[in-house]
């Protein structure tokens, strides 16, 4: 064989190898991305749910040393009681408060645009919070929220830790301000979660595969130009118990966590905003 034969063979093999590289490098990158968020994002509330399993097993099961044996024994004796202790307050304070964080119990109760997309949710809860600005003024945060678009005004160091490149807006976007049935407002590469019916400063109602629905409602409170901004989150999934389960023990906390800030962002900004405005109308 000729060396100019033996040349073009290494070529084509290095060219396959590099083909190859290249089709495995965007999986792997992916998978890494994915294995990031899932850390970042649910690590800690799995860590907490382990540590507190453990204090209730090991209470339970009487496996804690003899506290008269040493000071440390003693602090691990209450160190575990605390961890006993603490799902109870969990289930019976903390979380009826966190899943209706500043709403009502009227509007807890209510029907919603948006609740028919998960007629039959195994998850939900309802958030509120009410802004000092007119709706006018709260709709153009909540129309460009989205990755690549205006952010979600939560922690942004926090979700980029997770990879998820969110960049919240401190400003209205007039290249944003046109939403449609269909229209993504991609939280992620996957393109969702898509509007699912929209009514310009009335509500916005998102949707993910059919099982999660994300809607979000601007109330007049009254004369003084006062909006309430409500928010509904509805989930549904097979198996329904066992996923109850695993989103309440994993994703329930972080779930709480950044809604709260999403909520507390978008009213800082739109009452911001609207503070502005009112100095500079009186220029």
């Amino acid at each position: 064989m000729s060396s100019e034969s033996t040349r073009a063979r290494d070529r084509t093999e290095r060219g396959h190898q590099l083909h190859d590289e290249g089709a495995a490098n965007p999986r792997r990158r992916n998978l890494m991305r994915s294995v990031r968020m899932v850390a970042v994002c649910f690590g800690p509330s799995i860590v907490l749910d382990l540590l507190l399993a453990a204090s209730v097993a090991a209470t339970a099961s009487d496996a804690l040393p003899d506290p008269n044996r040493s000071s440390s024994a003693r602090l691990l004796r209450r160190i575990a009681t605390v961890g006993s202790l603490a799902p109870w307050a969990y289930l019976l304070a903390l979380r009826p408060w966190h899943l209706r964080w500043g709403a009502t119990g009227e509007e807890t109760r209510m029907s919603m645009p948006g609740d028919e997309l998960v007629p039959q949710p195994v998850w939900e809860c309802t958030r509120a919070v009410s802004i000092r600005a007119p709706a006018t003024e709260v709709w153009p945060w909540l129309v460009q929220m989205g990755q690549g678009r205006g952010g979600l005004y939560t922690y942004d160091w926090l979700e980029n830790l997770a990879g998820l490149d969110i960049h919240s807006a401190d400003r209205i976007i007039p290249e944003l301000q046109h939403l449609e049935v269909g229209d993504s407002v991609g939280f992620s590469a996957e393109g969702e979660p898509t509007v699912a019916a929209i009514e310009p400063e009335r509500f916005l109602a998102l949707h993910i595969s059919n099982n999660f629905s994300w809607v979000f409602v601007l109330k007049k409170l009254d004369e003084r130009r006062t909006t309430r901004l409500i928010l509904r989150s509805r989930i549904d999934a097979n198996p329904r118990q066992l996923f109850a389960l695993a989103y309440s023990l994993v994703v329930e906390l972080p779930h709480f966590i950044m809604e709260r800030r999403m909520l507390l962002g978008i009213k800082q900004r739109a009452e911001r905003a609207h503070e502005d405005q009112g100095v500079l109308g009186t220029v």
